[in-house]
């Protein structure tokens, strides 16, 4: 009839879009990845030849890292990620990756980073590396203590030392300041932090930029003189530790006096 208005005339047009609406929901669900494969698309990224990729990556694994958030799981995502492809490469022998951390690939995949051109790619590497760093020891579960093996700091103390000699000024500024605040924090139990520190920052207040001599004059201070007037226990111990440092080498206390002291003639 003309003017009808009941439901059951009309098109039956509505329910077959609805159920392809609700079949594409469930297929999206279905294909939502795992948390294994997020973390290791991350993972991937870092080693991404897009600079704004590569970077976004290490910025989201610094944040992880400061939060412990999937740390373990990003560690083994790593692991995982170099045992596949040398199996995919191994019998093309093309796969010619040497991590300078063996036991840790996600550590080597930054520290590999740090030798990059870019220079963003550089700090942000270095950025995620000091976040990642107090994960990479071992924690006593009696007293807390963390304690280190010594390839690890080896190898991030001598890295960090060469960045801050890097071409690109921003670099050795950040290469100072992550040397700097790995010493205030592991300094006493590290000895290798405290003699890399004393020759590659301390160096840099003879740096050709005087921005970066200033960063460094701060940084020198921070560690020396501040924790003096704060009459700070940790801290002042630390100072102590590094001012007879500095007396045992006559090159140290050379280059100090030369460039502290005032001319005499």
């Amino acid at each position: 009839m003309i003017g009808e208005t009941s439901l059951d005339n009309l098109p039956e047009i509505v329910d077959p879009e609805n159920q392809e609406n609700l079949d594409l929901e469930e297929s999206q669900q279905e294909e939502e990845p795992t948390l294994e494969e997020r973390l290791t698309e991350l993972v991937q990224n870092v080693l991404d030849k897009s600079c704004a990729v590569a970077i976004r990556a290490m910025k989201d694994l610094e944040q992880k890292f400061l939060n412990d958030e999937d740390t373990l799981e990003l560690i083994e995502c790593a692991n995982k990620l170099v045992e596949t492809i040398r199996e995919e490469t191994s019998r093309q022998n093309k796969f010619a990756y040497i991590p300078p951390i063996p036991n840790n690939h996600l550590a080597s995949f930054l520290l590999l980073r740090f030798e990059e051109e870019r220079v963003n790619i550089k700090k942000a590497a270095i950025c995620a590396f000091q976040a990642l760093f107090p994960h990479l020891g071992d924690r006593d579960p009696e007293n807390g203590e963390v304690t280190f093996d010594a390839l690890i700091t080896t190898v991030c103390a001598d890295r960090l030392a060469n960045k801050c000699k890097d071409l690109a000024l921003a670099v050795r500024k950040q290469a100072a300041l992550t040397l700097t605040r790995l010493l205030q924090e592991y300094g006493l139990n590290v000895e290798r932090f405290r003699s890399t520190w004393l020759h590659a920052v301390m160096h840099q207040i003879v740096d050709r930029e005087p921005s970066v001599q200033q960063h460094a004059a701060k940084l020198i201070s921070e560690v020396l003189v501040e924790p003096l007037l704060r009459d700070s226990n940790a801290s002042g111990e630390l100072v102590w530790v590094l001012l007879a440092a500095i007396e045992e080498e006559a090159d140290l206390r050379t280059f100090i006096s030369s460039h502290t002291c005032p001319s005499t003639h």
